[in-house]
């Protein structure tokens, strides 16, 4: 399986920042393959989802639209959603498309190209019905050929897994895609180097969050869907969240190599309004609030695990503000 369990934590507060042109990006993998929740959204609920974003006025356009937002400025329009598919599996050719075609939606798929297949058992799509949708409009990006953690490699075997899904997609489709998404959602400031290098514009992890115009272009989070998170009632909440903007967040790496980590950052709002969690083994042992500022200390890490923050406060019932980081502890 592709795919690590991640899990989300809320809580409440309040903010006073400007959330003018905030937007949600979804994140599913598989649609109706019961037997695997965690990857998996079965196409009734997903009905129900898309339902909702059109009985209620969203906006959903293509991905790549983001690029020009970053790099021109340029507004989009407000309850703007994007819709994106990582891997590559068949059930989206045989589920989502069709369905996502009937709504006119747009979206796009990040593809791991050495599992495209022809083999009539695979779970994979094949170039030929990856192309039917490209020439459908839909988007196709980069997920790199063999689908590895990044974090596990060197830069020679980062670069060519990326590049090699290049060739592979423009071979294939004629397309050389701008737009990343990285495997486990797993990413550091060495792979960021590695991309803005390589010429990618943006870059797509697996932090829950809204985007602003304040995020990192090349760790702009999504909010994955699937069996355990994927009900309408929470659909509805993460879809109107908005951006918590923090500033001087420090460390500034996700990859850590100790068993405790020190967090600060700072917001334009009192930080004892802000509240946190982390998942997994670890806890949050220490809080401090001074003004804007605010401290963290997480003890009990282990090695080679992933650690999801969540912050957030809320306006109102219906408004909730979130920031999400990933921290991975890694020996070297």
């Amino acid at each position: 399986m592709i795919f690590r369990i991640f899990f989300f934590f809320i809580i409440v507060a309040k903010t006073t920042f400007a959330i003018e042109n905030s937007m949600v990006v979804l994140m599913y993998h598989r649609f109706n393959q019961t037997d695997l929740s965690s990857t998996n959204i079965n196409t009734d609920e997903f009905i129900k989802q898309l339902n909702f974003l059109k009985e209620n006025n969203y906006t959903v356009l293509p991905l790549s639209s983001l690029i020009s937002f970053f790099e021109k400025k340029k507004k989009l329009p407000n309850k703007t959603v994007f819709i994106t598919i990582d891997d590559g599996y068949k059930s989206v050719y045989e589920h989502a498309y069709p369905i996502l075609k009937s709504y006119k939606f747009p979206f796009s798929v990040f593809l791991s190209t050495n599992f495209v297949s022809n083999e009539h058992n695979s779970d994979f799509m094949s170039w030929e019905m990856i192309k039917e949708m490209h020439l459908d409009n839909v988007e196709i990006f980069n997920h790199t050929s063999n689908h590895e953690s990044l974090l596990d490699q060197n830069e020679e075997e980062i670069i060519e897994s990326i590049l090699n899904a290049q060739e592979e997609i423009k071979k294939n489709l004629g397309i050389l895609p701008s737009i990343f998404s990285y495997p486990y959602g797993e990413n550091s400031s060495k792979t960021k180097f590695i991309l803005k290098k390589i010429g990618f514009d943006l870059a797509f992890t697996q932090n829950s969050g809204p985007i602003s115009i304040y995020s990192d272009p090349y760790f702009l989070p999504r909010f994955p869907i699937n069996t355990e998170f994927g009900s309408i009632e929470r659909f509805k909440m993460i879809i109107n969240t908005k951006p918590l903007n923090i500033l001087n967040f420090s460390p500034s790496d996700t990859v850590i190599k100790t068993n405790d980590l020190l967090i600060e950052f700072s917001s334009n709002y009192l930080a004892k309004k802000i509240k946190c969690y982390i998942n997994n083994s670890a806890e949050i042992t220490e809080i401090k609030n001074h003004n804007n500022q605010k401290y963290l200390k997480i003890s009990s890490l282990e090695k080679k695990k992933n650690y999801r923050l969540n912050c957030t406060l809320v306006k109102s019932k219906e408004e909730i503000y979130w920031f999400g980081k990933t921290f991975y502890v890694r020996e070297n």
